[in-house]
């Protein structure tokens, strides 16, 4: 599969890395022992059957800067399709940061990134989907922001992403999905009701 590769199967959390419009899920073992692993979010497999969930991760822990540490969320997880052993084509990661966020912003910073670094890729906004997501602060409105990606540079690169902002009364939850084709992405609904931030 060329779109989403399974890398490393070991102890540890999942770690995203973007790299030239390819993601690869990896493991890490770094375990570190602070107040910012209060912070996770629990996965229902129940209420998403063919899902599967990594463990939390604390990118803010293993930031190797003061610099990097000040942006990295403090809690982060991913959600993906298949199994361990034999993942699907869609995969939704969730980061909880603990700054204040103009969500509008943000949305746009995402959309924009996306496309940034390649003039020939195009960004079509296709649905949206009202949901109502849990967290320690109560239920609060989701609004998943769906995509189609295009363009000449487009083949080998996931071709459907959804994103996501909700804003707290302490931070934000970013949401960023990644399917194969976007015309599964809907598949990939389950898991907003299957989630919850707890800190």
């Amino acid at each position: 599969m060329k779109k989403l590769l399974l890398i490393g199967v070991s102890l540890g959390a999942l770690v995203i890395v973007a790299t030239g419009g390819y993601f690869f899920i990896a493991k890490t073992s770094v375990r570190a022992e602070t107040s910012d692993k209060d912070a996770s979010f629990t996965f229902d497999a129940t209420k998403a059957p063919g899902w599967w969930g990594a463990d939390n991760n604390w990118p803010r822990l293993i930031a190797p800067s003061e610099a990097q540490k000040s942006t990295s969320a403090v809690v982060q997880r991913t959600i993906a399709q298949g199994t361990p052993e034999k993942p699907g084509t869609c995969f939704v990661m969730y980061f909880y940061y603990d700054v204040a966020v103009d969500m509008a912003a943000k949305l746009k910073e995402l959309e924009a990134g996306v496309v940034s670094n390649e003039k020939t890729l195009s960004l079509s906004h296709t649905a949206v989907h009202p949901f109502t997501f849990h967290t320690d602060e109560g239920d609060t409105d989701l609004r998943l922001h769906q995509y189609t990606l295009s363009g000449a540079q487009a083949n080998g690169l996931v071709g459907g992403i959804e994103f996501g902002v909700i804003p707290l009364k302490s931070g934000y939850i970013e949401i960023r999905g990644y399917c194969e084709d976007a015309a599964v992405l809907d598949k990939s609904l389950p898991v907003f009701t299957a989630v919850r931030l707890q800190r």
